[in-house]
């Protein structure tokens, strides 16, 4: 796993973060507007259950992985400096924050009689 301390890889990683958190919220976005098409909500659901396990769940995976890389990790010629760190920690705030809502409106929903 050594290959994970090149800035290359790292930054890639971070990139592919990046558009992976952006992709999530804008299918949360649209999953939300969703309305039930009559006998249950089945499509809604499978909607949500898709948008965790395809989406929201590999770009946490990913958030955190990138996010406790080394800060300092040796610089290959030619390659860019890392970005601030600071990115990925908001960033990855911010997918937490999102996944903490959505499922916390998800539970009063369901406990609500």
């Amino acid at each position: 796993m050594t290959f994970l301390y090149r800035p290359r890889v790292q930054q890639t990683l971070l990139i592919l973060f990046t558009g992976m958190a952006l992709i999530s919220w804008g299918a949360a976005a649209y999953t939300w507007r969703l309305r039930c098409e009559g006998f249950g909500c089945i499509g809604v659901g499978i909607a949500w259950a898709m948008w965790t396990g395809v989406l929201y769940a590999p770009a946490l995976l990913l958030g955190l992985l990138v996010r406790w890389l080394p800060p300092k990790a040796p610089v290959e010629e030619g390659a860019a400096p890392l970005p601030a760190r600071w990115w990925p920690r908001w960033l990855l705030w911010l997918h937490l924050g999102l996944g903490a809502a959505l499922g916390l409106y998800w539970l009063v929903a369901r406990l609500r009689f």
